[in-house]
């Protein structure tokens, strides 16, 4: 993707009319920011995985991510951190970067990648091993894309997001994705 591709006076107006939240993804994206104590305009959100995606680029190492806060001067943002991947958490841990983990979605404990398997277990079987629904679990999904919009900035690693969350804020600006492993645009 490259950002000459998306026109934003089209997309905003396309969001803006036919992606509106439920009343209930609404109140659970209200009830992440009260629950967490986020202040959206403090924040840095990153959203940072590897499980499958590995498979499809090629994705920063932890170490990119935290350089790239450094650069940027955000040391002394909320930093919030994302992921459903624990390898991901472990190594944020030992980075030395002050951070936050917003634990919202379950984490990948076989590193295929948690969505993978969301196909595989039925519903009763998703909420005996998840505590939440299928339903849930995507709502959930769907807040923190929007919370990543709402914040300052929002880092993110090559994928669908890093489509999707300029696309919910409606601009490029403060939006970094990581691009080839180590350029960012």
């Amino acid at each position: 993707m490259n950002r000459a591709h998306i026109v934003f006076n089209i997309t905003n107006r396309l969001i803006k009319k036919y992606f509106n939240f439920s009343d209930q993804c609404e109140i659970t994206l209200q009830k992440i920011i009260i629950g967490n104590h986020i202040d959206c305009d403090q924040s840095v959100f990153i959203w940072a995985r590897k499980t499958d995606k590995a498979k499809e680029v090629s994705l920063p190492e932890i170490s990119q991510y935290t350089q790239l806060i450094q650069e940027l001067k955000l040391r002394d943002h909320d930093v919030l951190l994302q992921t459903d991947d624990i390898n991901v958490l472990q190594e944020f841990k030992q980075s030395g970067l002050k951070f936050r983990t917003l634990d919202e979605i379950p984490y990948d404990t076989d590193q295929k990648g948690f969505h993978v398997g969301l196909c595989a277990l039925d519903d009763d079987r998703f909420r005996e091993c998840h505590n939440m629904t299928k339903v849930t679990y995507l709502q959930k999904i769907l807040c923190l894309a929007k919370l990543s919009s709402m914040c300052r900035y929002s880092i993110t690693y090559p994928g669908n997001l890093s489509t999707f969350i300029p696309m919910l804020k409606g601009s490029f600006d403060n939006v970094i994705s990581f691009k080839n492993d180590k350029e960012y645009f």
